[in-house]
Order: C-alpha cells, then sequence, then structure tokens
C-alpha cells in the first residue's frame, strides 16, 4: 500500500485496513481472532501516523 507513495492520511488508513485484512491471529484465552485483527489495523494507522508526525512536526494532522 505504502510503496512508491506518500505517506498521506489517506496511505495510512489504508494500511491500516490492509494489516487487519491480511493478518490471521488464533483466538486463545487473551483475546479473540476478530480482536486481534482489529487491533492489527488499529496498531498499523498508530505506528504510521505516528511516523508522520515525527516526518511533519509542523503538520496539523
Amino acid at each position: 500500500v505504502l510503496v512508491g507513495s506518500r505517506l498521506e492520511a489517506e496511505a495510512v488508513a489504508a494500511s491500516g485496513e490492509a494489516a487487519a485484512g491480511e493478518v490471521e491471529p488464533i483466538s486463545d484465552h487473551r483475546a479473540s481472532a476478530a480482536y486481534r485483527k482489529a487491533m492489527a489495523g488499529v496498531y498499523t494507522r498508530r505506528v504510521l501516523q505516528r511516523v508522520r508526525q515525527r516526518l511533519n512536526p509542523g503538520e496539523s494532522q
């Protein structure tokens, strides 16, 4: 999703969706597979948003 593109808000969102769609987590007593799948997208978006903030400190997110 990100190769060859700028790290814009749309790319961050698409990357989160792609991550959630690609993972195949397991369920166990700590968390369900559905929860882990959702969190893969959330964490991907969070880390990419933080990267954007560090690359563009004056830009509003």
